[in-house]
This record gives C-alpha cells, structure tokens and sequence, in this order.
C-alpha cells in the first residue's frame, strides 16, 4: 500500500470534548412550547385589535372602525405620511417598566395583569418537555440517581510577612463567597497542616537514563521549572515544563554521594580513614578540621 495514502483509518478518532458529549439541543429549555415573550403577546393582541370590528352602542348593527384605538396608548400602528411608512412597533419596553409612571386607562391595566398572570401557564405548558423526561427515565425505566459528590478545591494558604508559622486544624471552613442565589458557600479543610514562611525557591532534577537495564547516561536539569532546564524563558500558554526529563541539550550531571557518622568526629591528629563498600573501595587520610573529600 502506498505510504501517500490519505483516507483516514475509521477506528481513529479525536474523541469529543464535554460540550460536544451534551448539545445545547438536548436540553429541556432549547425548545419550548410557548416561546413568546409578554412583548410579543402585547403586539400579538395588538394587532389581532385592528381585525375586530368595533360597533357602536347606540346602532349595535352599524360597523364603527376597529378595536385600535383601544391600544394606541402602548402600541404604535404602522402608517403611510407623504409616501413614508412608518414601523408598527410596541411603545413599552416591558411591563415592570410601566410601573411608576403614571396611571393606565382600566381596560388595559387588566389586559397587562392578564399577560402577566398567562406567563405562569407558560411556564407550567413548557415544562412538558422535562417531565416526560423526568417520567421516562424515573418511572420506565426504573433509573436511580446517584448519591451526591462534594466539591473539591485546592487551597493555596500564604502567611503574613509577621507571622512565622500557623496550625490549621482539619474541619475548619473557609468561605467562598455566594452562590447564584445567594447562598454562602463554604469548604472545610480535610488535614491539619501547618502554614509557615517556607516557600520551594529552587526545582532541580535528575534523570537516570537506562536500556536493557544498564545505565546509559545521567542528566540534571538545575532550574527544572524552565524551557530548557537551565533557565531559559517558558513561552508556552499555559506554562509547563518536564518534571523529570527536562534536558534536551542532555548535559551529563555532576553526581556524587556523601557519608555522615559520629565516627567521623575525629580530634587531635591525624586519622586514616578506611572506605569499602560492595561497588567501592578508598583509603582516606583525614587531619584536624580537615573534611572527607567526595
């Protein structure tokens, strides 16, 4: 098979982010029954007013206009002046904005209270879609919900420049302001640690490179947090570095290891030091003050 070839192997695939794993049209709300809004019933009632006829009370059978005149105070009609037509458009911004201003002939107070009070019925027809929903999956098929999980934050704690070290018990609550309706929210500490001026100023590591289980070559990176190891600038967004293997220049590391004991305490003369070990062996000869070199 040519090495060219560009159709892509049906098995492989990029996966789906969180969005993608649930639309926006599989939620209960994307569509809903009753969409309109109380602008959109005023305007409705509106303009249905200027296809009823409206008679007059002292000749019941005689044709006197429509019902127009009875919302020109909220809505505006559309109208032909000197060849310009003007946009039929409602007056009001909403309802609530009505409030203060005034006072409003009775029949349109009631028409308003009537808007306001059909939003309930909307509310409750466009809930047909949830409980259907809701009526499948709990009565059909019999599915559970599963037992709440708390939330989890990690929690970065600092201390005042006068301070030298702080005990936090575990079980201790700290704030995080309110939610979307107003409720404090609150996360309690779930360890006891101790907060104090002690801060990571250097990262350093070593990595030990092997194959076929023998030693191929040690590296240490002296400022692991960096682009290269060494210091260079990150410009990656967001930020990160390797945390175990960041040398790509592969500088060998200076290595080697230091041996601590009372027995080395040695005063008034000079003392000959013998070393071994099963890898190593050395004779060191160690005077006063002197240290054991490495």
């Amino acid at each position: 098979m040519s090495d060219n070839c560009k159709i892509p192997h049906p098995l492989k695939r990029d996966g789906t982010s969180q969005e993608q794993r649930m639309p926006k049209a599989l939620n209960t709300d994307y569509v809903k029954v009753d969409e309109k809004t109380e602008k959109d019933l005023l305007q409705q009632i509106a303009e249905y007013g200027r296809l009823l006829s409206y008679y007059d009370d002292i000749n019941p059978k005689q044709r006197n206009g429509n019902w127009q005149d009875f919302f020109k105070s909220i809505y505006s009609y559309a109208s032909q002046s000197g060849g310009a037509t003007t946009a039929a458009e409602l007056l009001i911004d909403s309802i609530d904005s009505l409030k203060g201003k005034g006072t409003l002939p009775p029949h349109l107070a009631l028409l308003l209270a009537f808007v306001k009070m059909f939003q309930y019925q909307q509310k409750s027809i466009n809930r047909i879609t949830a409980e259907h929903l809701e009526l499948y999956y709990r009565k059909i098929l019999q599915l559970k919900a599963r037992t709440e999980i708390a939330d989890k934050v990690a929690v970065f704690f600092e201390p005042e420049k006068f301070m030298t070290g702080i005990e936090i018990p575990a079980g201790t609550y700290l704030s995080a302001g309110k939610d979307a309706i107003g409720k404090e929210l609150k996360f309690k500490t779930t360890d006891t640690i101790v907060v104090n001026q002690g801060r990571v100023v250097e990262i350093k590591n070593v990595f030990t490179r092997k194959a076929s289980g023998a030693v191929t070559g040690i590296f240490a990176s002296p400022v692991s947090n960096s682009a290269d190891g060494f210091g260079e600038k990150i410009l990656d967004n967001p930020q990160s570095w390797e945390g175990f293997e960041n040398n790509p220049t592969e500088t060998n590391a200076q290595f080697g290891f230091a041996i601590a004991s009372p027995l080395l305490n040695l005063v008034n003369g000079t003392r000959i030091i013998t070393l071994s070990g099963e890898d190593f062996s050395a004779v060191y000869t160690l005077s006063l003050h002197d240290a054991l070199p490495i």
